[in-house]
């Protein structure tokens, strides 16, 4: 690991562990120190801590997230190792309907996902707003992977990753870090993942543009589970409203407007609508279950997802999935 991170700071990749405590020969508590600045970054259950200081919008969500967590801790102790391990096919998810029914539909395209843009093996990815690392666990089975988020805490934070290493034969290393600000040498990674994640970003063009330094040449950003705003919207748009107030940094752009953030960022991105389009028109009910019947039919299915994205974006708020290609 130590030879791919580099100082937040100063941005060398001159580093010294001190006081290290490893269990099976991995770090589990120490200290890095930065010999070019001096600045010096906390190792805990091991996790490495690189920053120093988030940005505002981030340092407000990480501190919203933790707050919803001490107040409403109790109505997840449910969510034990059995639950983490067998995610996202479990009873329930403690939550309300609407919101189980978008997490279960996120789960469900991020899995189709995985296993159409990151087929390989033996790559190097970093997963953005790993979360829990459930995402991060199934690509590392085969990939060196690290997850990359600014929430640490169990359930919902980079701990919970302990769960997946200590029951499932796979490693992946993970660190506390500002997806704005990435704690890594140019050129490491053949894969970036984000999912749900990109539009938390105060500033999306900017993390692209350091998303692109540490890809190597040709490397693939994967997008996934990407909210887009349309002309007509509806119950997701007084939701967000309330995660706003709620200091939670949610921002919603149209589809035109991320495809600039995409060109401005050095990327040639290519648009696809969610791998379970069938099954989010089935769960809305009403008349959307009418396009579930045309999507059954193979022709209009393949017209739909080659040539329609876009259109439909612009029409109807709605998520998306992407893959962006360092120029």
């Amino acid at each position: 690991m130590l030879s791919y991170i580099s100082c937040p700071v100063c941005r060398k990749s001159d580093f010294e562990l001190l006081g290290a405590e490893a269990v099976d020969h991995y770090v589990q508590e120490g200290r890095l120190i930065c010999r070019s600045c001096q600045s010096d970054f906390l190792v805990s259950k091991s996790i490495i801590y690189l920053y120093k200081q988030l940005n505002q919008a981030a340092e407000e969500e990480k501190k919203s997230n933790e707050r919803e967590m001490r107040e409403h801790g109790d109505l997840l102790n449910f969510r034990d190792e059995n639950w983490l391990l067998n995610f996202p096919n479990v009873a329930k998810m403690g939550m309300n309907q609407r919101s189980e029914r978008i997490v279960r539909l996120i789960a469900e395209n991020t899995d189709l996902s995985l296993k159409k843009f990151i087929n390989v093996g033996r790559a190097k990815i970093l997963e953005i707003g790993a979360g829990d690392c459930w995402a991060t666990a199934k690509l590392a089975e085969n990939n060196y992977c690290v997850a990359l988020d600014i929430l640490t805490m169990p359930t919902f934070g980079l701990e919970t990753g302990e769960v997946f290493i200590k029951k499932r034969p796979v490693y992946f290393e993970r660190v506390a870090a500002d997806m704005a600000k990435l704690p890594f040498r140019d050129e490491v990674f053949d894969y970036v993942l984000i999912s749900s994640s990109l539009h938390h970003s105060q500033a999306p063009d900017k993390t692209l543009e350091e998303i692109r330094r540490v890809l190597k040449a040709g490397g693939r950003l994967i997008l996934l589970n990407e909210p887009s705003s349309g002309l007509f919207g509806g119950r997701e748009r007084r939701e967000i409203q309330k995660e706003i107030a709620n200091s939670i940094n949610e921002k919603r752009y149209t589809i035109n407007q991320w495809r600039q953030f995409f060109i401005k960022g050095g990327f040639q991105a290519k648009i696809f609508l969610p791998e379970n389009l069938r099954n989010i028109f089935r769960s809305r009910g009403g008349v959307y279950q009418y396009a579930d019947v045309f999507l059954r039919i193979n022709f209009f299915r393949k017209f739909m997802e080659s040539f329609l994205p876009r259109f439909i974006l612009m029409i109807f708020d709605g998520n998306f999935n992407a893959v962006l290609i360092k120029k």
